[in-house]
């Protein structure tokens, strides 16, 4: 079995020296002197803050260590198959980026070491010290990183990027906060009539897998008896709540908000006035919304409800399921069930 080693094996720092032995940059060699680890915090690292979390390996839980990390996996590179190498390098380059650390400081060096001499660091993620942000063009950055790589952050931690990232965009003054952002961040509307029909496709979905979907199917009927809707601090709660529950019957993984929409999905499922009046001016009719958009917007296993046995969508059927469960039809003038 092959061994790999990162900076948390290398116990006599022969790999580490034949690394800085192959480096030219004086620059980023001092960067490197200059780290120091604590090798205990690595046995308390959740899975998702190692490159390779199946075998904890190549922790990137810091700037300090992904940049390690980086540097101890192009050394064995070899070692590893085609598969699990670009898995590796994708998700090392994924948390360089989130640390603005992008691949050109190994030529470049010294970002991390002046990284470190900044003054009192704004992170949209700060325990991990992810997403450092400065002003407005550093939050639009971050949105565009966030859109193109939430799916590798597990549920809490968009959350907090969103939340964090709210309270910067107020103290730096952008006034546009992008849709996804707001939703993890508990500040889009609530249609309580979607979120109890989502629940009722978890408990079906649960059904299906010989669970015991009662906790879903209780708590819808508690939702239809509200007659008004929460505050967003319950809600967020309710939407804690979902996650939690969708992760103890297994809806989490591994296709979570593409076959099934996400927790805060399911609560915080009405779009911000923009993208409405947007969306109202693009007038997309509902019948000519492709499949993928159907799913995107509505959830794979409800699609999968209305596909026929030539995978063609019932376009009938669906409308009358979400006007039954009170969500919207682009396009149609009926507003839902009485």
């Amino acid at each position: 079995m092959i061994t790999l080693v990162d900076q948390q094996n290398d116990q006599d720092f022969s790999v580490f020296h034949k690394i800085l032995g192959g480096l030219q940059d004086e620059v980023l060699l001092g960067a490197l002197n200059d780290i120091e680890l604590d090798s205990e915090i690595y046995a308390k690292l959740p899975m998702e803050q190692f490159a390779l979390p199946e075998l904890r390996k190549f922790p990137v839980n810091s700037a300090e260590d992904a940049l390690l990390s980086k540097l101890y996996f192009e050394q064995q590179r070899p070692l590893l198959s085609e598969a699990l190498e670009d898995k590796v390098a994708e998700r090392i380059s994924t948390f360089l980026n989130l640390y603005n650390l992008p691949e050109e400081v190994f030529a470049q060096a010294g970002s991390v070491k002046e990284a470190a001499e900044e003054k009192t660091p704004i992170y949209l993620l700060p325990e991990q010290r992810l997403c450092r942000v400065a002003g407005t063009e550093d939050l639009v950055k971050a949105a565009q990183l966030f859109e193109r790589e939430k799916t590798k952050l597990p549920i809490p931690q968009r959350v907090e990027f969103s939340q964090n990232f709210v309270k910067s965009a107020s103290t730096f003054g952008l006034l546009e906060i992008p849709c996804d952002i707001a939703k993890y961040a508990s500040c889009l509307d609530t249609d309580l009539g979607t979120t109890r029909y989502l629940l009722d496709i978890r408990a079906a979905a649960v059904r299906r897998k010989g669970g015991d979907p009662s906790v879903y199917v209780k708590l819808a009927s508690l939702l239809g008896h509200i007659e008004v809707t929460p505050d967003k601090e319950e809600l967020s709660k309710l939407a804690s709540l979902i996650y939690t529950l969708d992760k103890q019957h297994g809806l989490d993984a591994p296709a979570y908000d593409r076959k099934l929409p996400c927790a805060y999905t399911t609560v915080f499922n009405q779009a911000d006035s923009a993208v409405e009046k947007q969306a109202a001016q693009e007038e997309v009719p509902f019948r000519e919304l492709t499949k993928a958009e159907l799913v995107a917007r509505y959830g794979e296993d409800l699609v999968a409800e209305v596909e026929g046995h030539d995978g063609e969508v019932d376009y009938d059927k669906l409308q009358d399921i979400l006007h039954r469960s009170g969500v919207g039809v682009p396009g149609s003038t009926s507003e839902g069930a009485d």
